[in-house]
This record gives structure tokens, C-alpha cells and sequence, in this order.
């Protein structure tokens, strides 16, 4: 009986630590996405803009469904000795970076297909820093309103320690429904939006493709599109697991019952995997975020800062014998 206590602790205590350890290394990576893009000159452009705010979302989502849901499983009895309005907090600050990531990630597409597609056009006007602000504004705001609903007057996401996760903490009753109801549209219009884009430019990619194997198109466009192309690509895998992830969050409440515990924690692991790899696949795609990336990770700013100072005062620590 003890050695099985002992076992299931063993158990909780490495889903606990795994949930909080994935979580602080999403929160730390994709606040680093969010500083690199804000502080360097380089990134000032639309697509980048829509990619920071992704990044923020991503590392909202990782603190609530990483640290929080991890601590909750391992000190469940001491987590919550906090006021129920710091509670609405995070619970509405995990509805509002879900519904922003949806929203960001359809922005961030309408955005490539422009730039791939509708690049000689009056629509090419939509992709600048400016728009790129005001939609990033605006998906705060929805997701602002979304997390009211979703909190007031009483929550309707939250931890769920029978699934090991966080999720709709109930869907009965005609609140609940509206709510789901609610979110699905925003999250179906986003998908949607999403690979309505991700079509457009694929099959657009494809066709110039044809055309540089021809040698029908000049050098200058066949290297801009082949730039954009790559960019492209950094928003069109994270799409694809942003789809994956918004199925595993809207499945686990009604499968939960069909599911064991440890394929309930391999669903959260998977959703967590999701909001974690958009940095490391913008390192992988681009050759210039990897670059800063590494700088920030080595802290070559500050040993830049070092250097210059040593070689600035050359004689600080050097004794002087002056002979009488």
C-alpha cells in the first residue's frame, strides 16, 4: 500500500515537473521573440509585428497551461490560497491568449498571402507596421471581451485535475454552451482564414516555383519570391500545430471519458509542444531571428559592453612606480 502511494507521488510529482518545466522554457523562448522583435530595428515589418504578438500570446498560454496547471498538480492544496479575483485573473488571461492566437495566427496569414500573392495589387498598401499594430490591437480587444464572458460572473475555464489540464470546467447549462458555441465560431473562422491563406500561397509558390525552372521569370523577382517564400513558411507550420492544438482543446471535454489518464497527459504534453516550438522553428527558417537568437542566448551585448569598457581604460588595474 505504501510502496503504490509512493509510486503514484513518484507519478504526479514528474507530470507536475514536466507541465512546469515545458512552460518556463515556452514562456522564456517566446518572450524572447517578443523583445528581439520589439528592440531591433531589423524586425519592423508587418509580418514580424504579427509574429511578436503570436509570441506574446504563445507565452501567456505556456504560464497558465504550463506553471499554473503544473504547480496545481503538485501542491493542490497550496496553489490556490489567493482571492478569487486574482483566480478570474489568470483563468480570463488564458481565455484571452487563446482566442488571440487564433486571431493573430489568421492576421499573420491574410499577411503572407499579400506578400506571396497579391503583391503588384492596392492590396499590397494592408501590409504595413501600422495595420500590423491596429490587428494586434484588435485581437487584444477580442480576446479581452472573450475572457469577460468567460469569466464573469463566474468562470468558465479553468484547471480540471480529473483531466490534467485546462479546459471548459463545465459544459452544461445554456452559459456554458453559448460560451463554447461563442469560441467555436472564433475559432473556426480563424482556422479557416488560416489555411484559406495557406492554399493561396502554397498553390502560388508552386506555380512561380514552375516558372524559375523555365526560366521565365527574372533573377531580382525569383529572389524576392524565393525570401517571402521562406518567410511564408515560418507562419505555415505553425499553423498547422495551431490547428493541432485547437482540436486537442476543444475535443479533451467531451473524450475525456474514453481516455485514460496518461493519454489525457499526452494531450496536454502535445498542446504545450505547440505553444513551445515557434521559436525554434523561426531559428530553423531564418537565418537572421537565428543569428539574434544566439547573440541574445550568449549575452554578446553585454560582452561587447565589457570589452569596450576594458579597452577604454587600459591602464585601471595597473600599478605605476614612479622613481624619485
Amino acid at each position: 500500500m505504501v510502496a503504490s502511494e509512493e509510486a503514484i507521488r513518484s507519478y504526479v510529482s514528474l507530470i507536475g515537473g514536466s507541465y512546469v518545466t515545458f512552460g518556463l522554457l515556452g514562456f522564456v523562448c517566446n518572450v524572447a521573440t517578443v523583445v528581439m522583435i520589439c528592440t531591433n530595428r531589423v524586425y519592423r515589418l508587418s509580418a514580424y509585428t504579427l509574429m511578436a504578438n503570436v509570441a506574446l500570446a504563445d507565452s501567456i498560454t505556456m504560464l497558465m497551461a504550463g506553471v499554473a496547471c503544473g504547480c496545481d498538480i503538485l501542491w493542490p492544496d497550496s496553489v490556490y490560497p489567493i482571492s478569487n479575483e486574482k483566480i478570474h485573473v489568470l483563468r480570463g488571461a488564458q481565455v484571452y491568449s487563446d482566442e488571440n492566437l487564433l486571431i493573430s495566427y489568421a492576421m499573420l496569414g491574410l499577411n503572407r498571402c499579400i506578400a506571396i500573392c497579391y503583391y503588384g495589387t492596392k492590396a499590397k498598401s494592408l501590409n504595413r507596421v501600422s495595420i500590423a499594430v491596429f490587428s494586434s490591437l484588435t485581437t487584444w480587444l477580442i480576446g479581452i471581451v472573450a475572457a469577460i464572458v468567460g469569466t464573469i460572473p463566474e468562470p468558465l475555464i479553468g484547471i480540471r485535475r480529473d483531466m490534467w489540464t485546462i479546459s471548459f470546467i463545465t459544459t452544461d447549462g445554456e452559459r456554458p454552451t453559448l460560451f463554447i458555441v461563442l469560441v467555436c465560431l472564433i475559432n473556426f473562422f480563424g482556422v479557416a482564414a488560416q489555411w484559406l491563406c495557406s492554399t493561396l500561397v502554397l498553390l502560388k509558390i508552386r506555380q512561380v516555383k514552375q516558372k524559375i525552372s523555365r526560366n521565365k521569370l527574372n533573377q531580382n523577382s525569383a529572389n524576392r519570391f524565393r525570401k517571402q517564400a521562406r518567410l511564408t513558411f515560418q507562419f505555415f507550420y505553425p499553423s498547422v500545430l495551431c490547428t493541432l492544438s485547437t482540436f486537442i482543446y476543444f475535443i479533451k471535454p467531451y473524450a475525456y471519458h474514453f481516455l485514460s489518464p496518461w493519454q489525457m497527459v499526452l494531450l496536454h504534453m502535445i498542446l504545450l509542444c505547440n505553444h513551445t516550438c515557434n521559436p525554434f522553428i523561426y531559428a530553423y527558417f531564418n537565418d537572421r531571428m537565428r543569428m539574434t537568437y544566439k547573440e541574445m542566448l550568449t549575452c554578446s551585448a553585454i560582452r561587447y559592453e565589457i570589452r569596450k569598457r576594458r579597452t577604454s581604460h587600459p591602464f585601471h588595474n595597473t600599478r605605476h612606480n614612479i622613481s624619485r
